[in-house]
């Protein structure tokens, strides 16, 4: 989840920046203020990074508008689909953010800053992983690439190579959704099985009892694995986790994962399997935004969208 998702302070610039309507997504407004609370982050980042800022608030502008506005249809969306977030898990979230930002007196001045109160911003990290489940429903869980795929991108692209970032000694447990378990029954058996797990309970026990993969039969134990090799959401769930760890819930197109790194070693960099898993990398992020872009538009079609003259 991105910082830029979860901030939004009010730029002190008048109350007529501040009521400025830019636009109405099915009734529910966006202003002026919400996007220059943005347009201000960005190019104070960019000052700090030594980069040119003179002339492209205006260009910014017109792309975060456009951000925004998809934000609040996938929102709309995953309210339409009546999806949920159980508060451990934005909870949970907050406790990252927490560490990742520093010190408890750091994150008291990210909320003066931002004009937020830790409830609010509770609200935003909760909006934002409600965001994230309707994209894992609608478009992560269309995704499919055959091993044939990658064969011929291999073949037509001989200088790929990915990065090599450690192998991790891994065990995987993993409640699938499909016609036999829905999405609401998936999640409930899997935060079931995180609990008991923070309860004191095996893990290797509850993978070879409830785990519906091929690594059941060994506890969930998938010996040493390359991120690379992995689903790309479980591959990005691994980088914070420490041995020991276990992750929160991880939605794939194959259902929900729970993951736990036992150990943490070196990378082995056969030119073959990088090529491969590059290969793998390259195809997904072209099928993850084909099925994206196709169903932002079809959100966008079917919803009621003004932007007021002037804006």
């Amino acid at each position: 989840m991105s910082l830029w998702c979860l901030c939004a302070s009010v730029v002190s610039a008048g109350a007529e920046t501040v009521n400025r309507i830019l636009a109405v997504v099915n009734g529910e407004v966006i202003t002026e203020a919400d996007v220059m609370s943005r347009v201000t982050m960005l190019l104070e980042q960019q000052q700090a990074d030594g980069r040119p800022t003179e002339g492209v608030a205006g260009q910014m502008k017109n792309q975060i508008l456009e951000r925004l506005i998809e934000q609040r249809l996938m929102l709309q969306e995953a309210k339409r689909l009546e999806l949920s977030v159980p508060y451990e898990q934005v909870t949970q979230h907050l406790e990252e953010f927490k560490r990742e930002i520093g010190s408890e007196e750091t994150f008291e001045q990210f909320l003066e800053q931002e004009g937020l109160n830790e409830m609010q911003l509770k609200e935003r990290i909760r909006e934002q992983l409600l965001v994230d489940a309707a994209v894992d429903r609608q478009v992560r869980s269309t995704i499919t690439i055959s091993p044939q795929e990658v064969s011929r991108l291999e073949a037509a692209s001989p200088q790929l190579q990915a990065e090599a970032p450690g192998r991790v000694l891994l065990s995987c447990l993993l409640v699938r959704v499909g016609e036999a378990r829905d999405e609401a029954k998936a999640r409930a058996l899997i935060e079931s099985l995180q609990q008991q797990l923070q309860g004191g309970a095996t893990f290797s026990e509850l993978a070879a009892r409830h785990s519906e993969d091929a690594y059941a039969q060994d506890g969930g134990a998938m010996g040493w694995m390359e991120p690379a090799d992995l689903l790309p959401e479980l591959g990005g769930a691994l980088k914070p986790l420490k041995p020991g760890e276990v992750s929160p819930p991880i939605r794939s197109a194959l259902g929900f994962h729970l993951l736990k790194v036992h150990e943490r070693g070196e990378a082995q960099r056969d030119p073959a399997l990088l090529a491969r898993s590059a290969a793998y990398q390259q195809l997904y992020r072209q099928k993850f935004k084909q099925a994206f872009d196709r169903w932002m538009a079809q959100l966008k079609r079917r919803a009621y969208i003004e932007t007021p003259s002037g804006s």
